[in-house]
């Protein structure tokens, strides 16, 4: 049975503390829509939209843009490059929270060199986050990563809260995970459990001990496996995360149904089925039925693993969650054929084969289209770099050429001067004699 990982990748988007209130956003609101009105400066006034932006960034993402929007405008009217930059940052985060990927991709690569002339590490900071993020939702692990490793260069240049630096080594210890580069996801995720354990960041400590038992899970070594995914467990019940606690219930319970301990493993699926139930997680509910099929086959109890298993293969299908149905066929195929229904075990094993040859040819499609889109995207970075200093090489060429002509004309005003003076001095000697 495949490990289930739990993708939680932190977005960080400068927002303010989110426990604010209704009454409270609009009372913050309203006071700063009065510093704008006072506002003098069309850098300042750029500035407090941005902080007016955040306020909606989560509870209303269009009026959250809108004030973005006018940032920009005022930012652009004035030459504020820093206003600018910031912007573009924050409308690129909307963008990713709405799946449009290359007119986010096209802001970040518009703002990143401008934070970089101005030396804004913490904006940099956090463009490349969410742009690790977004790479990820779209399915292109090595560009993640790219981002991601941008971030952890930048760390010691910047100041930034300790909680992001958790979330960014999680990142890639989930990310190497995924590719099956298990020793190096467990550097990661060990790095932020021990900073996590420092600072008490409870929630990327449970992220962190679930990534180290799923590395040592698949280094086929379930004994240090089994301690993290139960500290999961803890900390997840604690904090109430009950997608963490789902997914590191259901861990505990694979190990425990290899080991031999049908019961407890029985008990611990039928909690997360419960959990998962609670919470609509479809993942959670389809992993839970497939180990409670999987106890049932090993109990002899075939109507019932099949009607487990038919259970997972639903929600598989329609969460188009291949990298798990392949897996659910092969169980049905071995509970058909200890039933003796050798048309079902060939159907199902047929369906086994035909999907995991799919999930194999997926793996190498995204491979290539990784591999394409980090070259065209540094292309395009450079492109972006090049054409913002071409801008400013014609910028420095026209202002050393007004520079010129202004020398020119002064120079010309001045011999013009000279000219007069002399002419009329020559005419005052003329008169003398």
């Amino acid at each position: 049975m495949s490990r289930r990982i739990c993708h939680i990748f932190a977005f960080l988007h400068f927002v303010l503390a989110l426990s604010l209130c209704t009454a409270q956003v609009q009372q913050a609101a309203d006071s700063l829509r009065r510093s704008i009105a006072r506002a003098e400066a069309d850098s300042s006034r750029a500035l407090l939209y941005l902080e007016l932006g955040k306020l909606y960034l989560n509870s209303q993402p269009d009026t959250a843009q809108a004030c973005f929007e006018r940032a920009l405008q005022i930012a652009q009217a004035a030459d504020f490059a820093k206003g600018i930059a910031r912007s573009k940052s924050r409308m690129a985060y909307i963008h990713i929270y709405r799946s449009n990927f290359d007119q986010a991709f096209r802001l970040c690569a518009e703002a990143i060199p401008i934070f970089d002339s101005l030396n804004l590490k913490r904006d940099l900071f956090i463009v490349y986050n969410n742009l690790g993020t977004a790479w990820n939702v779209k399915g292109n692990h090595w560009m993640a990563i790219d981002y991601f490793q941008k971030c952890l260069e930048l760390a010691g240049e910047a100041t930034l809260p300790p909680r992001f630096l958790n979330a960014v080594n999680n990142n890639l210890g989930q990310l190497y995970n995924d590719l099956r580069l298990f020793e190096r996801g467990l550097t990661y995720s060990l790095q932020a459990y021990e900073m996590a354990s420092m600072q008490q960041d409870e929630e990327s400590l449970g992220i962190a001990a679930q990534n180290i038992g799923n590395a040592f899970d698949n280094l086929h070594q379930p004994d240090s496996a089994l301690k993290y995914y139960r500290q999961a467990v803890a900390i997840a019940q604690h904090i109430q995360h009950k997608f963490l606690y789902v997914t590191a219930l259901t861990n505990v319970a694979n190990i425990l149904l290899e080991q031999g301990e049908l019961q407890e493993a029985r008990r611990l699926y039928q909690e997360s089925l419960e959990v998962a139930q609670a919470n609509e997680d479809l993942y959670g509910l389809m992993n839970s039925y497939s180990g409670l099929s999987d106890v049932a086959f090993r109990q002899r109890a075939f109507e019932q693993a099949e009607a487990y298993a038919q259970k997972a293969l639903a929600l598989g299908q329609q969460m188009k969650a291949i990298d798990y149905t392949f897996s659910i066929y092969l169980s049905l195929s071995d509970i058909a054929l200890v039933k003796g229904d050798m048309n079902k075990w060939q159907h199902y094993r047929q369906l086994h084969f035909t999907t995991r040859d799919s999930v194999s040819n997926v793996a190498l499609v995204h491979a290539i289209q990784e591999l394409e889109s980090k070259y065209e995207t540094r292309q395009k970075e450079q492109q972006i770099l090049q054409l913002t200093q071409q801008g400013e090489i014609q910028q420095l060429q026209l202002r050393q050429k007004n520079t010129l002509i202004a020398v020119a004309t002064v120079l010309l005003l001045l011999f013009l001067i000279l000219g007069v003076l002399g002419f009329r001095n020559f005419r005052q000697r003329e008169l003398l004699r």
